[in-house]
């Protein structure tokens, strides 16, 4: 399992709601809960509807901002996906496991030394 992975996907996911929250009180004028509000709901392609950009700039931000964080969230999946699986993976590998010295001595335990 590499943490490393998902720790910095996870700094990026922070770092894309600072930079969406700073860019929609930027471009659309919001406070700031309204603007991490729509960072959110854009980020996680929620669409609530309640609220969207309405200035051209704002407009063009959501269009760069949204396809980047689909990318990253995907990613993010991705790699807990694969920190699972590779975690089920190895324990099963290390349960079955065998070293000559445990094939001899399941052998000797089950009876079969002749």
């Amino acid at each position: 399992m590499n943490i490393r992975k998902i720790l910095i996907a996870g700094l990026m996911f922070i770092l894309m709601i600072i930079i969406g929250t700073a860019g929609y009180e930027w471009t659309e004028h919001l406070p700031f809960f309204n603007a991490l509000w729509l960072t959110v709901v854009s980020i996680l392609t929620i669409g609530y509807g309640d609220m969207y950009p309405v200035t051209f700039t704002g407009k063009i931000f959501t269009l760069i901002l949204i396809p980047i964080a689909i990318g990253l969230v995907t990613y993010i999946l991705a790699q807990f996906a694969a920190a699972l699986i590779e975690g089920k993976f190895t324990s099963e590998v290390k349960r079955r496991k065998r070293t000559p010295f445990t094939v001899l001595k399941k052998s000797l335990s089950a009876g079969n030394h002749r």
